[in-house]
């Protein structure tokens, strides 16, 4: 089930439980991928319980956080809604641009005043990280990746920091997405749209 949404935490990880036990009398083979409750956020993989013992499990998370970075123009949430500047790493957004913004927003964007940073990236995962290590099974990071109309130098730090989190770490992952808006391939064109990123993303990046 992706992204799930439970009022309560145990009324998800007793979902997980009866649905291993009945998938593992059928298909004991299958390799089942479980993710945290509300959205696969990495915040809640402290409440997540998963059957001991079957090491043929992969625990998976998605992370766009900063969003208001990740998800900057983008019209569907309101941190799309900020037009000041940007930065990262460092200072997210100044006080005086948080000032700035519309009121309506402040609330959304108020926590991205601060410095963000490769080691917030690190903080942001650190839950899903400890409990992969406790139940012995693989981490997969299934979502993350940058809107395109995002700032591509801005885009590319964070896409360069992210990857260096999941490889000291040995988080498996899979950006969002591989065309559309999130995306370095052109399906109309069948050419890459965003090399540069394709290069980042396969370690091919020359400096």
């Amino acid at each position: 089930m992706n992204e799930p949404v439970a009022k309560n935490h145990e009324d998800w990880n007793k979902l997980i439980a009866k649905v291993h036990k009945d998938l593992r009398e059928l298909e004991p083979q299958r390799t089942l991928v479980i993710g945290s409750n509300l959205w696969q956020g990495t915040h809640t993989f402290k409440y997540l319980k998963i059957p001991e013992g079957d090491k043929n499990i992969v625990l998976r998370f998605h992370l766009y956080e900063p969003m208001v970075l990740t998800h900057n123009k983008a019209p569907w949430t309101p941190v799309g809604k900020y037009t000041g500047k940007i930065s990262y790493p460092g200072m997210m957004i100044s006080k005086e641009d948080f000032e700035k913004a519309p009121e309506e927003i402040k609330k959304d964007i108020e926590k991205y005043t601060k410095e963000w940073n490769r080691d917030s990236l690190r903080s942001l995962m650190n839950d899903a990280i400890e409990v992969a290590k406790k139940y012995d099974v693989q981490l997969f990071c299934g979502e993350w990746g940058v809107y395109e109309p995002v700032d591509r130098e801005l885009a590319y730090a964070w896409t360069r920091d992210m990857i260096s989190v999941f490889n000291e770490n040995h988080v498996a992952w899979a950006t969002w997405c591989y065309d559309a808006d999130f995306g370095f391939w052109d399906q109309k064109k069948h050419a890459f749209k965003d090399l540069p990123l394709v290069n980042i993303l396969l370690g091919k990046e020359t400096k």
